[in-house]
């Protein structure tokens, strides 16, 4: 992840975990963080093997992870209106 992702991510932290959690949360991003940046490269690979090499190609793969980073913004969107519908 971006080092600046991360810095917004542990600055609202304190905001949205309770006190006896944050070091435990703070671990759990770091970990998952690094998991998921290695799983979307193993994907890229394969993804890159089962399509072959060129420009073409390469921007097919290209493709599929913006797609997967809009499946994951969505994603994260519903859980921000879920929790102003808790609050309201």
């Amino acid at each position: 992840m971006s080092r600046f992702v991360l810095a917004g991510l542990f600055a609202a932290l304190p905001r949205v975990v309770h006190p006896g959690h944050l070091v435990t949360a703070n671990a759990i991003g770091t970990t998952v963080g690094a998991a998921v940046a290695a799983g979307g490269g193993g994907c890229a690979i394969t993804l890159r093997a089962v399509v072959g090499a060129g420009d073409t190609r390469s921007a097919w793969v290209t493709a599929s992870a913006v797609l997967g980073s809009l499946v994951a913004a969505a994603v994260a969107g519903g859980f921000a209106g879920s929790a102003r519908a808790r609050r309201a």
